[in-house]
């Protein structure tokens, strides 16, 4: 006598991710208050020109560029000849939400340690608070001009 084999389709739906990598529609989709923004911070003259700079910057390496709904972030590997390379927060700013701003400090601490820098340079262009940043990534040290995790 032969067993038959029941077959029960099973669904998997994975988990979305908290954040994931900026892409060319993000920028589209993203770019009116973010170009906003950034034009009203920066020096650059109008929000083509972030667009612009903003696709450089998502084919960067040395650039951590993410998006998490309707919040975005950016960091940048610096490296000095003779030096141990650092990150530096280019800005985190949200639309609407500065929780999912704030929780883009952890992923973008990981990133700094995983490229094995010595200090990753926080709360220099953000819309969230240094306290929540805190409660992020734990105690913060000051320097001149800048606020440093490690």
């Amino acid at each position: 006598m032969s067993a038959s084999l029941k077959v029960y389709p099973i669904e998997v739906t994975p988990d979305p991710l908290p954040f994931r990598r900026m892409s060319f529609n993000d920028i589209e989709e993203l770019s009116d208050w973010l170009a906003a923004r950034l034009v009203k911070r920066s020096s650059l003259a109008t929000p083509q020109a972030v667009r612009t700079w903003l696709r450089s910057c998502i084919s960067d390496n040395d650039t951590w560029f993410v998006r998490s709904g309707n919040a975005v972030a950016m960091a940048r590997l610096v490296r000095m000849p003779l030096a141990a390379p650092r990150a530096e927060e280019v800005f985190v700013f949200h639309q609407d939400d500065d929780t999912a701003a704030a929780d883009l400090y952890v992923p973008m601490a990981k990133w700094a340690v995983g490229l094995d820098c010595v200090h990753l340079s926080v709360d220099i262009n953000s819309d969230v608070p240094q306290a929540e940043i805190s409660r992020r990534l734990g105690a913060l040290k000051p320097r001149p001009g800048k606020v440093v995790w490690f």
